[in-house]
């Protein structure tokens, strides 16, 4: 029987002119699992959903597929050919990201998923995913090259910090990042390419979201503020805990 360590090194591998390591390949349909990535979709829940392709941008701008319509605006465009979707958001690490005009207010309680497929190439300090410009109310995730290339998830309510779990990343290659926050279970989870990253305990009250906008490939003005250096082919927020069974269907296929 094929464990799913097995299966992800096999879809891994099965990318175009290299392996996923290049950002240049594009992951194919596995001849045995009959499976290759799909765009985001509304999900239930969901609250922002963008995939950085030509289907979905018109004039600099991507369409945000859930019922927000909370489309984000390019900051220094380019549309790049590879990803898992043939296309990806090429991140300068200088001056390329995407911003939303409207946040998640009331609409973020005491659970959040996000997920996101990046390529986090180099760079320095802390490369924003996904975050807010408010420091005291925030949902936010983010690589750190500086604390040893891991990944960090944050949801923040009044200056308190919901953070506990941090794992370590392999630099230039392609994730499926998916960060969990739930605060009733008091519980944080990171998931990479559909397997758990790290987990943590975090404590406190229901969450009060109150940005007015969104940074994303970029923090904004928290205290480090850096863009994510390499590719970004989506992202997807939802306002409940995702199940380990429903990230592994999404990557695995089943």
């Amino acid at each position: 029987m094929i464990t799913r360590n097995q299966m992800a090194k096999m879809l891994n591998a099965n990318v175009g002119p290299a392996r996923m390591g290049d950002r240049t390949a594009v992951r194919k349909h596995h001849p045995v699992l009959g499976y290759f990535p799909t765009l985001f979709t509304p999900e239930q829940g969901t609250i922002l959903c963008l995939n950085f392709t030509s289907e979905y941008t018109r004039g600099g701008v991507v369409q945000d597929l859930s019922p927000q319509e909370n489309h984000a605006t390019l900051v220094t465009p380019s549309l790049v050919a590879g990803g898992p979707f043939t296309q990806n958001f090429d991140l300068n690490g200088s001056s390329s990201k995407a911003t939303c005009s409207s946040g998640f207010d009331g609409l973020v309680d005491s659970t959040v998923t996000v997920e996101a497929w990046v390529y986090p190439a180099a760079g320095s300090g802390q490369q924003g995913i996904l975050s807010c410009p408010s420091w005291t109310n925030h949902v936010s995730f983010y690589v750190r090259h500086s604390a040893g290339q891991d990944v960090n998830m944050a949801l923040n309510k009044g200056g308190v910090n919901y953070s506990g779990a941090r794992g370590t990343l392999t630099y230039g290659m392609w994730h499926y990042l998916v960060g969990v926050i739930d605060v009733d279970a008091g519980t944080n989870w990171i998931y990479s390419n559909g397997e758990l990253l790290a987990s943590g305990s975090v404590s406190g009250t229901s969450y009060d979201y109150t940005s007015s906008s969104l940074n994303l490939f970029h923090t904004g003005s928290l205290s480090l503020p850096r863009y994510l250096e390499g590719g970004g082919a989506a992202i997807r927020v939802t306002n409940r805990a995702k199940t380990v069974d429903e990230i592994r269907e999404y990557y695995y296929g089943f």
